[in-house]
Formats: structure tokens, C-alpha cells, sequence
């Protein structure tokens, strides 16, 4: 299986990331309270109600985390829960996830993440880009924010390919390979991510609340 075939199959297994273009984000996306990085303590799912002649393979996950930094926003809680329609839940080896939230009377929906998470050399949290990307979990990210980045490359266990899958040219530009593990060479800080959210009132629900 060539190695985009697997990316793609990933994704989906995890959860995908949404991938909207800037000038579709407002028509495509609702707003969001509040921007967190959390880790996933408990999900549980209830199967949606089918309608007639249709087999519905999306399911209501209610998942619990636990709030590591919140970026945007306030929300003085440190355990939340989320709500969101998926097919699968989310694999249990993600340990940072970036969620974009919107409330939903005590609990929050999810309109928006991103997985590709994990610590730099300097403890900071990154999110690893091994090529271009036009989504950081829900928008665009302004490419000033990308930067080289130094990180302990089993960490990021979605970059290291399985022995069954024929190995890829990756972009120099953006990646080197050490064996059988792609190891990301850009990425954005998400201390700089959260300024950059914060400079984008529109994007939230209650825009004065910055």
C-alpha cells in the first residue's frame, strides 16, 4: 500500500482532522468558545438512530479529557466533556489533541482538531507538519507561524511507517527519513498558534471574549 493510501486510511481510523481553506471557513465551520490542548480519559459512544433503507455508520461519542493548556478562551475547568459524531473513536495512543470547542449547555462540541501533537526538545507542545498543510485542526494557519522544529521522533508513532508499506518520496523541504520513520522538520509552536487564534475574534462565538 503506497504511503498516502495509508495516511488517508489513518486518518480516518483517528478521526480527521477538518481541512477547510480560509475563505471557506466561516461558511464551512460554526464558531468556536474556546480553543484546549487535552488528553483522552474515557469515551463512550450511543449508536444514532437509523432511518429506513439507511445503514447510519456514524455514532455520538461523549468523551472525557482532561484540559493539559487552554489556548483561547476561558473555562476555569480542568475536566471537560466533549460530544462529537464519528465513525471510530479515537486511538488511545494520541497523547496531546487540539480541540476547537463550541458550548453545549455543561458540555462542549467538537468542531474542529488536529493529533499531530507532541513535545520539542525544548518542552514546548508542537504541531508536527512533515509537508504542507492547509489546516492546523480547523483553519489555515498563517505560514509565519511555521518554523523548524526538534522533537524525539518516537513520539510522533503516526510518522513511522509499517513494514508493509513501500516507503515514499517525502519533500526534503519538510521531511528526512531515518529508517522506517518519517521525521518532520517544521512545525508550529502552540504558544504562537494561540496568538494567532486570539488575533481572529471573528472566528469565535462570543467575539469580545478574546
Amino acid at each position: 500500500m503506497a504511503r498516502t493510501g495509508f495516511l488517508l486510511l489513518l486518518l480516518l481510523l483517528l478521526g480527521a482532522p477538518a481541512l477547510p481553506v480560509r475563505a471557506q471557513e466561516q461558511a464551512e465551520h460554526p464558531c468556536y468558545d474556546i480553543a484546549v490542548v487535552a488528553s483522552l480519559a474515557k469515551s463512550t459512544y450511543a449508536q444514532l438512530p437509523e432511518e429506513p433503507g439507511y445503514i447510519n455508520m456514524d455514532v455520538q461519542w461523549f468523551h472525557d479529557v482532561v484540559v493539559q493548556q487552554l489556548l483561547v478562551g476561558h473555562e476555569p475547568r480542568q475536566h471537560l466533556q466533549l460530544m462529537g459524531v464519528a465513525h471510530t473513536g479515537f486511538n488511545p495512543r494520541i497523547e496531546h489533541f487540539l480541540f476547537y470547542l463550541k458550548r453545549a449547555k455543561d458540555r462542549y462540541e467538537i468542531v474542529g482538531m488536529d493529533y499531530r501533537i507532541v513535545e520539542d526538545k525544548r518542552g514546548r507542545l508542537v504541531l508536527l507538519l512533515d509537508q504542507p498543510t492547509h489546516s492546523a485542526g480547523w483553519f489555515a494557519p498563517d505560514p509565519k507561524l511555521i518554523k523548524p522544529v526538534y522533537y524525539r521522533p518516537d513520539d510522533a508513532w503516526w510518522l513511522i511507517e509499517p513494514k508493509d508499506v513501500d516507503p515514499q518520496p517525502i519533500n526534503p523541504a519538510w521531511a528526512r527519513r531515518k529508517e522506517r520513520t518519517v521525521i518532520a522538520l517544521r512545525g508550529i509552536v502552540l504558544d504562537d498558534l494561540a496568538r494567532s487564534l486570539r488575533a481572529r475574534p471573528t472566528d469565535r462565538c462570543v467575539q469580545h471574549d478574546r
